[in-house]
């Protein structure tokens, strides 16, 4: 009896050493589960923000109180920043009102930066891996046109240099929306350049200058100012297309470059307000009004330009649009 009481007891130590072993990768994995999936949240506070801007309060409110419900079954709610989003989310439920969702949004923003914190040097390798050779092929071929330039050349790389941009871009602007607007205005203008009839080289080469300095910059970290950064609104860009219309239509060329090239400057600043509404048209700015800034004196180019108008003008300007768009 002694010797089965000796074995039951070895037995139960085997077990319960066991399951030692056995929850230790699961208490492992129960802590990495810990970390709450806010997706779902941010879908639903863009519900309920177009239920607000379209005045629909109920609809808003029950948007809302989906969020609070949510949000009450996540984990890890007992950071400062977590509950910044209990008590904006306290307040929109108050009041489902569109300045109340973007609180909230903004306040689920910085618990969803504190949860999955920016690899900064990670960003930079990207660029560094994906956006920097294409832009070191393109100096080398406006260098070899120096003499002689081959437009076709010199467009197709462009081509190749602003696709790789495009791709990519998201590995300057996640970290610093400042060299994101100053990149994408560069990029603008050397298409005006290569637009301009006969070629402007000697803008084409300051431009490319210009941009290796701004990837400098952003590579070494140097911290500039956002340009226009809640100074404009989409209302502005189009009041600049606008005016540079008429000078173009009065044959004053200077005029009219003038206001589209300021309207490129501000674009960064505004093109959010496009983009999370209408990808095409988004897509058809960037590409049609370098162009049409090099080339506005021709009526064909200004029919473009109205059209462009006319399109940007049917987006609300008073529909903002917040950091969950």
């Amino acid at each position: 009896m002694s010797q089965l009481r000796c074995l039951r007891h070895w037995g139960a130590v085997c077990v319960l050493a066991l399951m030692c072993v056995l929850c230790w990768p699961l208490d492992a994995g129960a802590q990495a589960a810990q970390k709450p999936n806010l997706s779902p949240l941010f879908v639903q506070i863009s519900d309920a923000m177009g239920a607000a801007k379209a005045g629909d309060e109920a609809q808003a409110r029950q948007q809302v109180e989906a969020v609070h419900a949510d949000f009450q079954t996540l984990p890890g709610r007992d950071s400062a920043t977590a509950r910044a989003v209990a008590d904006a989310l306290q307040v929109a439920r108050e009041q489902p009102q569109f300045e109340q969702l973007t609180a909230l949004s903004t306040a689920l923003m910085a618990w969803e930066r504190e949860l999955n914190p920016l690899d900064v040097e990670a960003e930079k390798a990207r660029f560094k891996r994906r956006i920097v050779p294409a832009f070191e092929r393109w100096q080398q071929v406006v260098a070899e046109n120096r003499a002689q330039p081959d437009v076709a050349a010199l467009k197709e790389q462009y081509r190749v240099l602003n696709s790789t941009w495009t791709r990519d871009e998201r590995s300057v602007r996640n970290v610093d929306m400042g060299h994101y607007g100053r990149i994408e205005t560069t990029l603008a203008l050397l298409r005006v350049a290569l637009e301009t009839e006969p070629l402007d080289y000697a803008r084409l080469e300051a431009q490319t200058d210009k941009m290796a300095a701004q990837f400098a910059d952003f590579l070494s970290g140097q911290q500039i100012e956002v340009a226009g950064e809640g100074e404009y609104r989409l209302s502005d860009g189009i009041q600049l297309l606008q005016a540079g219309l008429e000078a173009f239509r009065a044959q004053d060329a200077a005029t009219g470059q003038e206001k589209l090239t300021t309207f490129i400057e501000i674009w960064p600043a505004i093109e959010g307000e496009v983009s999370t509404r209408n990808g095409a048209l988004y897509n058809r700015v960037e590409s049609e009004v370098p162009v049409i800034l090099a080339k506005g004196g021709q009526p064909q180019y200004q029919e473009s330009l109205q059209q462009i108008i006319t399109a940007l003008g049917a987006i609300q300007p008073a529909a903002n649009y917040s950091a969950v768009d």
